[in-house]
């Protein structure tokens, strides 16, 4: 009915109609104070797998769940419903069957002409599927973190044991460094008495060729000192050609010292290298770690939310 007057227009609606479309759209029922099924319409009814002939005469707390109903709060809950409180909240109901619902409820107090509360009507929406599936992801994600969590601690072990593979192999380098050092001086210091050898060798050539020169000036009487100078240029000469033979020995032993130092410096810095990779995965799967746990008080947070 449409009322107009000069300077306001307003629709009016009439209040069965209004109450016809709330009860076509939403789950209803009405309790008297002592928690008492009035009256309910067939989608609440249906909800809660009941008859609407079933539900009426029935107690509220007949469709909660035991830790609800003989919870303290459940008794302050419907004290401030008699004082006139609405309350407005996510609730958990049972079927008929015992399958557990999840509604979106509104309990509003309706009071008499006199102000005092003479029933409760409660409108409220199915977010049964809406709930299941919330606990569904937050199930997922508890797995998802306690996978990762898995894994990253499983990463982390075995990366501290490879790096500690890294560190004995970067011990013995180090070791092998020193004794390849050591025989490199060792190396030199046979060079350097090699060359102290062939050096006195060539005096001694020359000595004995100075003998031999001497023997001569002196005639018959320097064949014997003549013997022997022959004797000790040869044994001079024998012993600067084995010098040389040791010379090109300790320089051949030398250059594959050399190679050895440096392939093992390559080592040594390839090991450095690599284990600072591994130490830096580690840290990564560490990070990892603290993601998981953080997925997992989130799924929690999720959890207490919905």
């Amino acid at each position: 009915m449409i009322q107009t007057t000069n300077t306001v227009s307003s629709q009016v609606l009439e209040q069965s109609a209004v109450l016809r479309a709330l009860e076509d759209s939403l789950a209803m029922i009405e309790f008297d104070v002592t928690g008492e099924v009035l009256w309910v319409n067939e989608i609440f009814a249906k909800a809660m797998r009941y008859s609407k002939e079933e539900m009426v005469g029935l107690k509220h707390r007949q469709f909660c769940p035991p830790h609800i109903a003989e919870h303290a709060s459940y008794q302050m809950f419907w004290k401030r419903l008699k004082e006139g409180q609405i309350f407005q909240e996510k609730v958990q109901r049972i079927t008929k069957y015992g399958d557990s619902l999840w509604l979106e409820a509104t309990y509003t107090p309706v009071r008499n002409e006199e102000g005092n509360v003479v029933a409760v009507v409660k409108v409220a929406t199915d977010i049964t599927e809406r709930e299941n599936t919330m606990k569904q992801v937050v199930e997922d994600l508890k797995v998802m973190s306690a996978k990762l969590m898995e894994r990253a601690e499983i990463g982390i072990q075995h990366s501290q044991s490879v790096n500690a593979s890294f560190d004995h192999i970067a011990n013995e380098t180090d070791q092998n460094m020193s004794l390849l050092e050591g025989l490199s001086e060792q190396v030199e210091s046979i060079s350097s008495i090699a060359t102290t050898i062939n050096s006195i060798a060539s005096q001694t050539q020359l000595l004995a060729l100075n003998a031999a020169i001497e023997a001569a000036h002196a005639g018959s009487y320097g064949n014997g000192f003549s013997v022997v100078a022959t004797e000790i240029r040869k044994l001079a000469t024998d012993s600067k050609q084995a010098i040389v033979k040791v010379d090109q020995y300790v320089k051949a032993i030398h250059a594959e010292v050399e190679k050895v130092s440096s392939g093992t410096s390559r080592a040594k810095t390839s090991v450095f290298s690599n284990r600072d990779l591994v130490k830096q995965a580690s840290e990564e799967f560490i990070n990892v770690g603290e993601a998981a746990r953080s997925l997992d008080r989130q799924a929690q947070s999720l959890a207490a939310i919905v």
